[in-house]
């Protein structure tokens, strides 16, 4: 009895938080049975009655016990209008709530990393591509989410600052570089432009991607001659499905949608015709056919689970240590291996589209012989491909040591 007045009690408060924040602002989102009680009771005060009787049961269809946990303590943060969420056990993901309601991840003792040794990794592999492959190498800057402008007052970012830093010790060290930085930030003032950042993920939206694509198109044509077929960077060239409410990301998961709503994602399928076929074998089976049924997986989109799937993996699958996408429409074309992190799920698909092969390489995951793998697949061209919030991981740079046993 008491543990169910206890329940009674907790739900009581969360519905009043949760009817202060969802009257004071349009954060909310979400299709769950929960929030549409919550939602029926801030419509009508009076049904405190019925939402009590039913909250408890709605709430154990939408969520197990964690979950529902996190949602009234996410919820609980937002009413009373904290800015910072702290993860005592990983300070890693402490989740701040930015200017614009969008999420980060912010690392409340991290500190700028020096890059030099990064740097110098980066250039033994564009030594290495150079003498044994005969291919040239370049370094495409991703950016990352976070905005030391959009941050709460107090905390700081060292992101752009390492990634600065890397692209400045590349350059004295003779390396190719593109950074994709400046194209998404000045889309991003457009009065109509979409959603370049997921608002409860720290990757970039299949929009952010496909803009970071055309900009590192343009710059393979007027490098290396790789010219694209102006369809493949043209977005009316898509059809694009939008799946509204479906993606409770990273770092949504953390505190819950009552804290920061949650996202939409986009399908984009091209208008034209492809015919691809992906592989890596020890993570799933070939997959043929067009762009929108082996390059993407439309099966992480359903069912709805906010907690329990990630829909950003539509595109690519996910983070593998090597995958292939053969264009089977275009065999002669250049063969691309990219070093990647995760940002590159998004973009790989559409960067396919000009290569004859594309090549994807996970340093985190990959544990076989690297220069071994490297003299196997035989790239025309190297790329690699880090957001600024990873440039700090030294797992992604193992190059100098294993490329000289």
């Amino acid at each position: 009895m008491r543990r169910k007045e206890s329940i009674t009690a907790v739900l009581f408060l969360c519905a009043l938080a949760a009817g202060f924040v969802l009257l004071a602002s349009s954060f909310f989102g979400g299709e769950g049975n929960l929030e549409a009680a919550l939602r029926g009771l801030v419509k009508n005060p009076g049904s405190l009655k019925t939402f009590l009787v039913s909250a408890e049961g709605a709430a154990n269809q939408d969520l197990d016990r964690s979950h529902l946990f996190i949602q009234l303590y996410g919820g609980a943060q937002r009413a009373t209008g904290r800015r910072v969420v702290v993860d005592m056990a990983d300070p890693d993901y402490t989740v701040a709530r930015m200017d614009d309601g969008s999420l980060a991840f912010q690392n409340l003792t991290a500190a700028p990393v020096d890059q030099t040794a990064h740097a110098k990794a980066l250039a033994d592999l564009r030594d290495f591509a150079a003498e044994k492959l005969g291919a040239p190498l370049l370094y495409v800057q991703a950016p990352q989410k976070i905005e030391d402008s959009q941050l709460p007052a107090g905390m700081e970012n060292y992101g752009n600052q390492d990634a600065d830093q890397l692209l400045e010790e590349l350059s004295g060290l003779g390396v190719d570089t593109l950074d994709l930085r400046p194209a998404l930030r000045e889309a991003a003032k457009a009065p109509k432009s979409p959603a370049l950042f997921f608002r409860t993920d720290h990757h970039w939206t299949p929009e952010g991607a496909f803009l970071g694509y055309r900009t590192l198109s343009a710059a393979l044509e007027e490098k290396y001659g790789y010219a694209a077929d102006p369809r493949f960077t043209d977005a009316a060239s898509y059809e694009v499905t939008a799946y509204d409410d479906w993606f409770l990301g990273s770092q949504g998961k953390r505190v819950g949608t009552l804290y920061g709503g949650v996202d939409g994602i986009n399908l984009w399928k091209p208008k034209f015709a492809t015919d691809f076929t992906y592989s890596s074998p020890a993570f799933f089976d070939d997959r043929t056919g067009p762009f929108e049924e082996s390059l993407l997986f439309p099966e992480r989109l359903e069912p709805k689970d906010y907690f329990g799937g990630n829909p950003y993996t539509l595109y690519s699958g996910g983070d593998y240590p090597l995958a292939r996408m053969y264009n089977n429409l275009n065999p002669d074309g250049p063969r691309v291996l990219l070093i990647r992190d995760s940002f590159a799920c998004a973009l790989s698909p559409f960067l396919a589209l000009q290569c004859g092969e594309l090549m994807t390489m996970d340093m985190r995951y990959f544990t076989d012989d690297l220069a071994g793998y490297l003299d196997w697949l035989r790239p025309d061209l190297v790329l690699v491909m880090y957001t600024a919030s990873s440039t700090r991981l030294d797992e992604l740079y193992p190059f100098t040591d294993i490329l000289k046993q």
